[in-house]
């Protein structure tokens, strides 16, 4: 059970709770709203466990070649390609019977979100810069189906913060790819270097942190949000000292587990802005 659990990559969904950032941030609050978002919430996390099985499947011979990735169920063995195929058949059936609940838009979405994570998979990845804007792309959908796709309008100031995040995240996690295993691993990461990686990851952050600042301040105007600002720069400063010192950073989902000071700053993060809804 613990192989099929890795292998749908339960720990990664929380990269689709971006799909309520907008809920969060929204002038008006209805619970329509907020259970239209749960239903997109969980399609995209059959979404992305279909893209993350193709990308296994895809990438089995590399990954077993990986430090890390060898140990993920297929490249390790723990499963067959063929149960993995099963389990994404499934998984497709349990998506199609989530379209008869979510909004057309989202559907819409979701879609464009498989087809262009095939495309990441099959090209983009494998091209400079364009394969760290592909990541950022693929967050700025979930923030989308979790804005247009259930009708609640999105800030510009939102998305280009996202973007920003988005950036500074797949930045990082190249940097940690060329510091745990060279640029050997994957032909793209030859086109890197660590210099070069770390001045765009502090661009990223900056960019990020002046973004969300101004968009807080300029947009809500909502005391509690504000208050979230110190705690963005805190994580931020956080995630340079894991990606630096402790040569993390290679997966964000698996250091929201693991280190404790970015756990308690996402969940004070999410009390404010729940502050800032209700009061």
């Amino acid at each position: 059970m613990n192989a099929f659990l890795r292998l749908l990559r339960v720990h990664q969904w929380t990269k689709n709770l971006f799909v309520f950032v907008g809920v969060f941030f929204a002038e008006l609050f209805l619970t329509s709203i907020l259970i239209d978002a749960i239903f997109v919430f969980v399609s995209f996390c059959l979404a992305s466990s279909i893209v993350y099985i193709m990308n296994d499947i895809k990438d089995v011979e590399s990954d077993r070649q990986h430090p890390k990735k060898k140990h993920r169920p297929i490249a390790s063995g723990a499963i067959t390609e063929k149960q993995a195929i099963g389990v994404l058949a499934l998984l497709i059936v349990g998506i199609t019977l989530s379209f008869l609940i979510i909004p057309l838009h989202a559907i819409f979405i979701i879609v464009s979100y498989i087809a262009f994570n095939m495309a990441y998979t099959q090209l983009l990845k494998h091209i400079v810069l364009l394969d760290v804007f592909s990541i950022a792309f693929s967050f700025m959908l979930r923030v989308f189906a979790g804005t247009y796709g259930i009708g609640v309008p999105a800030s510009s100031w939102l998305l280009i913060t996202i973007i920003a995040l988005a950036l500074f995240l797949s930045l990082a996690k190249r940097y940690n790819e060329i510091s745990l295993v060279g640029k050997k691993h994957r032909k793209v990461l030859g086109m890197y270097s660590p210099e070069y990686l770390n001045n765009l990851v502090m661009i990223s952050a900056t960019l990020s942190i002046a973004f969300y600042s101004l968009y807080t301040i300029s947009i809500n105007k909502n005391i509690f949000h504000i208050a979230t600002i110190p705690l963005v720069m805190y994580g931020f400063f956080r995630y340079l000292h894991i990606t630096h010192i402790q040569k993390g950073g290679g997966d964000p989902s698996e250091e929201l587990y693991k280190d404790k000071h970015i756990l308690v700053v996402v969940l004070l993060w999410i009390v404010l802005l729940l502050f800032g809804m209700i009061l």
